[in-house]
């Protein structure tokens, strides 16, 4: 659904069924680790704690979870607008660069009522955040 790559962390928004998660993250850090590890001489852990999770319940909280996720760059003072951050998938979605072929942006788009033009609704929830 969506994704913010950060200089010291990332934020990804994905839909998963029950038990998949710690299995998933644990594959993606691992690996990330080990490369790093392996690039710089090092050993040991790169993340300093355990990932954060949380359901998402509803539309009006999938929409407030990816303001969020797409504004830290933002909020951290690395960019103006949540559109200007290349190492997100929101210049994707909004079609303002290319598409990321792995990021299905269609459950974030659907929160918004028919009779809105999606990404207009979408660019405006998050850069009015």
């Amino acid at each position: 659904m969506g994704f913010c790559l950060m200089r010291t962390h990332y934020h990804l928004i994905v839909e998963v069924d029950d038990g998949i998660l710690s299995v998933a993250m644990q594959a993606l850090n691992h690996g990330y680790a080990w490369d790093f590890n392996r690039r710089h001489g090092l050993r040991g852990h790169v993340q300093s704690g355990r990932y954060g999770s949380r359901r998402i319940a509803d539309s009006a909280g999938l929409i407030a979870t990816y303001a969020y996720v797409m504004n830290n760059p933002v909020e951290t003072a690395l960019c103006s607008r949540a559109s200007d951050w290349p190492w997100s998938s929101f210049r994707g979605t909004l079609g303002v660069s290319e598409r990321n072929s792995f990021v299905d942006d269609g459950p974030v788009l659907g929160c918004f009522p028919c009779e809105l033009d999606p990404l207009v609704a979408l660019r405006w929830a998050v850069e009015r955040s």
